[in-house]
This record gives C-alpha cells, structure tokens and sequence, in this order.
C-alpha cells in the first residue's frame, strides 16, 4: 500500500468517527464532518514532502455543509470540497504552500490537524485537552507513523508547535505563526528575502544532526511573537 492509500484508509476512519469528544462538533448527517486531512500531490515534484498541521478546522459554512449532504458524507467528498473550493483559494492553504515552496521543500504535502473536528458553537478558543489527547491518538499518531521521517513538520501557532515537538522528537519542528487573521502580518515576514535563508540552513543542519530539532521560526529569525 503507497502512502496516498494508507491515508486514505486513516481519512475513511476519520470521516466516520462516533466519538463523542468534548468541545466539538460532529454531526455528520448535517454535513458537519471530522476533516482536513489531505496528501497533496498535485503539482508537486519528486523530493522532500512536508506535514502541516494546524489546531482543527475551521467552522464550516452552510455551502460545505449542502454539498457533504447531497454528495455523500465520505472521506472522497471531503477531498473532492478541498480540491474544488480550498486548495487554490483559501488564504491559509496558499501563503502557506508559498512557504513550503520557498524553503524548497518541492514534494508532497500532508495538510493535517491536531483535532479533526471544528470547535462546538459554545466552545471558544482551543478544544478540550482530553480531546486533543484522544484524536491525536487515534490519527495524528497513525499519519505520522507513515510519513518518511525526514518530511519536517510545519506547526500553526503556537499550541501546534509544542504539541507536536513534543510528541514528534524524531522528526524536525517548525513553528510558524497563523497565516491568516491576527497574525497574517507577522506570518508575511517569513517570506522576507532574508528569512527564508536562515529557515532553509536550519533545517538542512537538523536534518543532518544526531538528534531533530525543533524551533518556532518568529524566534529564530528574530521576531519577537506570543
């Protein structure tokens, strides 16, 4: 089995999770899906791949929620949304992807999450501990376990960052700000001429190292961000 059909069996599993985890919001009947986990392909070349992942995906909009109920609530039409709506247009999947490319990390990309479920309505801020405990556990630790070792991992904020560096210590950790919303700015500065080096020389230096580092890049190049 080639890793897009060891994926795909983990997003099956997703897709259909009955867990019923604090803080989220599964209603798969309604088109309210566990999502957001993608092996892209398309376009990108033979070499190092990349794993992205985020804290859970964003609330979804009554359109992605009409078409999981009239297409089928399957683990294709999830990837089918992302392929036609997502991938192209949506700020966090582009400036992101216009990361990964400058630092030439040309191969696939793995667009994950902690949490594969949104965030219920009544929950503010981050999901339960418990229950980024649980999905991590059940996907995350699965996904990883089958991506070549020296795809770094590329953190969303800061909560993403320490999670996975702390769970991940064979891999490399990169810990990018947000793209998109508050910290849309300060992500920008990441593609600055002369950042992009200083990224570029600390991951060829970890990889060739005895032990993966981890690092949140705002500090490595100077940025002072919470």
């Amino acid at each position: 089995m080639d890793l897009e059909d060891e994926i795909r069996e983990i997003g099956v599993r997703m897709v259909g999770c009955s867990n019923e985890c604090a803080g989220i919001n599964r209603q798969q009947v309604d088109g309210i899906l566990p999502r957001c986990l993608f092996l892209e392909t398309t376009n990108r070349q033979q070499g190092q791949g990349t794993v992205v992942v985020g804290i859970n995906p964003g609330r979804s909009g009554a359109d992605e929620q009409k078409f999981y109920q009239e297409q089928g609530q399957t683990y294709e039409q999830t990837v089918a949304y992302w392929d036609e709506n997502l991938r192209g247009r949506h700020p966090y999947y582009k400036r992101l992807r216009e990361l990964i490319d400058k630092l030439e990390l040309s191969g696939s990309i793995l667009w994950t999450e902690l949490v594969k479920c949104e965030n219920h309505p009544k929950q503010g801020g981050l999901p339960p501990l418990q229950t980024f405990r649980t999905c991590t556990s059940r996907y995350l630790q699965s996904e990883l376990k089958i991506v070549p070792v020296d795809w770094p991992i590329m953190a969303i904020g800061l909560e993403s960052y320490r999670a996975t560096a702390y769970m991940f210590p064979e891999r490399i950790v990169i810990g990018v700000p947000h793209p998109t919303g508050s910290f849309g700015r300060q992500f920008h500065r990441l593609l600055d001429p002369e950042s992009v080096p200083i990224i570029k020389e600390f991951i060829a230096k970890s990889l060739g190292a005895e032990e993966m580092q981890a690092v949140w890049i705002p500090e490595l190049i100077g940025q002072v961000i919470t």
